[in-house]
């Protein structure tokens, strides 16, 4: 899923735990449909109105494994994200544990 329109706080899909980013634009939101064994690990809550646009994962992936560049390149797309996120994340982490308790 992609906004297109708004803006979502992704949310462990237990509801557990907090959110650290805010996802606007253009973000994907989510990358469990690409890699096994398929199962959501986030959703998100709408900060704002929303629209987004879905597309079938299933379709996806038999694209990228009929097209190897195709593939390649989502994946390395996904990759990329991936990255920036996890970077975003520890230092949203790092900047949360240094606030007392009685603030975060």
């Amino acid at each position: 899923m992609v906004p297109v329109e708004g803006d979502l706080r992704p949310w462990p899909a237990d509801g557990s735990g907090v959110s650290v980013s805010l996802l606007g634009i253009g973000q994907l939101v989510g990358w469990s449909w690409l890699f096994p064994p398929f199962i959501w690990a986030f959703g998100a809550v709408a900060a704002s109105r929303v629209e987004t646009f879905e597309f079938d994962a299933r379709t996806v992936r038999a694209w990228c494994a009929s097209d190897p560049a195709l593939g390649y390149e989502v994946t390395r797309r996904v990759a990329e994200v991936l990255t920036k996120r996890l970077k975003s994340t520890r230092s949203r982490l790092i900047t949360v544990s240094m606030q007392p308790a009685g603030t975060r």
